[in-house]
């Protein structure tokens, strides 16, 4: 059973990170293969969020938008392409977030390695699935993991078409109709350990430090971080003094980030995509979680049950800015918070967020995201300022 710990967390949040965090979440379902005759297969676009399966009298099959943010749009059926075709639907791959590569864009590989599935491939029914973007390199190898070689064995789907039959398989990683919290199955969790298998097989002789402490750090990454996360520099050098390893996971390959969690004894986070990684670790393994806003990640929770693994909270943030209908989207400012250093044990004085420069930086981050983004030559001078003198300190 999954232990949680919040002794970290703000008096006036506990109880609420407590209620969504102990939500059940491992659903015990018979997942089932959906058949649909004449369906149209719709291509994604609009960030992923348009496309998907409509039936052949014009409705939404909602299984096929996984995150509720996919719907139709409208098309020509005069103009469709019918090449009398038998498919199987493996999924509407919205985006390449990394967190999301592995649960809900794994919902549906359950039934690859079914009989009945090698039954219907024998036969020439091919996989088919949609995607607004081109593949990133680390979703194919994560889905080479799970046994599926995407560009090998799929085919993505580019114009609207029609499929004689199209089979269409059950989630084992899903939402209600809310789009949370998160559920999974059993049978998907026998899909993270098929994963780790892999990993095991090719890790078998190959040199790799591993790392009982790790701190997994955001700091390195694209420049989209300076813009979202604030302060997370002080942060990760407070843990590296602690003695945990600062791992970068981006400079890994996939095999090598599995690796190092399937082997840690703790692993400390910011709640969100990069914690996401933990659904690998070993049962039983510590897991710090450290908070940047009001908010409790549901996917999280639903990793934290599956793996689980011993959860401590921390409250890090004074993230004022951040939007209380999509916390997860930031802006986030981190800091060495009272709750933080109780749990490292360390006594220095820090000044409070309206007195520290990052702070001020992050407040004018916003009003330069509410007024002068829109114009291209100061965007472009304010990020590479930013990113200079004020990305992630």
């Amino acid at each position: 059973m999954v232990k949680y710990h919040y002794d970290f967390v703000a008096s006036q949040s506990r109880a609420e990170v407590q209620r969504l965090s102990s939500l059940q979440v491992e659903i015990s379902k018979e997942l089932t293969v959906k058949k649909y005759e004449q369906a149209y297969v719709l291509p994604l676009f609009d960030g992923g969020t348009r496309g998907g399966i409509s039936t052949n009298h014009g409705d939404f099959i909602q299984s096929t938008s996984t995150q509720h943010i996919v719907g139709l749009y409208p098309f020509d059926v005069n103009t469709v392409v019918h090449r009398h075709r038998r498919a199987i639907y493996i999924g509407s791959f919205s985006n390449y977030v990394w967190g999301h590569c592995f649960t809900e864009h794994y919902g549906k590989l359950w039934f690859l390695d079914t009989e009945s599935c090698k039954k219907m491939r024998a036969e020439g029914i091919e996989l088919i699935y949609t995607a607004q973007y081109d593949e990133k390199r680390y979703f194919l190898d994560l889905f080479k993991l799970a046994g599926c070689n995407l560009l090998m064995e799929a085919r993505r789907i580019m114009e609207v078409e029609q499929f004689d039959e199209l089979y269409l398989p059950d989630d084992s990683f899903f939402s209600m109709e809310a789009c949370e919290p998160r559920f999974f199955t059993p049978i998907y969790q026998q899909l993270i350990d098929r994963v780790k298998d892999n990993v095991r097989k090719k890790m078998s002789g190959r040199p790799l430090a591993i790392y009982p402490l790790i701190y997994l750090t955001r700091t390195q990454g694209t420049f989209s971080r300076v813009m979202r996360d604030f302060g997370e520099k002080k942060i990760e050098k407070a843990f590296s003094q602690a003695g945990y390893q600062v791992v970068a996971p981006e400079k890994l390959s996939v095999v090598e980030q599995i690796w190092l969690m399937m082997h840690a004894e703790c692993v400390v986070a910011t709640e969100g995509s990069v914690a996401h990684t933990t659904i690998f670790c070993k049962k039983g393994t510590k897991v710090i979680l450290l908070r940047k806003a009001n908010w409790v990640s549901m996917h999280q929770v639903a990793i934290n049950s599956l793996a689980n693994l011993d959860i401590t909270y921390i409250d890090v943030h004074h993230s004022t800015f951040t939007p209380k209908d999509t916390p997860w989207a930031g802006p986030f400012y981190m800091y060495l918070t009272p709750y933080l250093k109780k749990f490292l044990g360390i006594n220095v004085f820090t000044f409070p967020p309206y007195l520290q420069l990052n702070y001020w930086a992050y407040c004018l981050r916003e009003v330069y995201m509410l007024t002068l983004r829109n114009n291209k030559l100061i965007d472009t001078v304010v990020r590479k300022l930013l990113k200079k003198y004020l990305g992630g300190r």
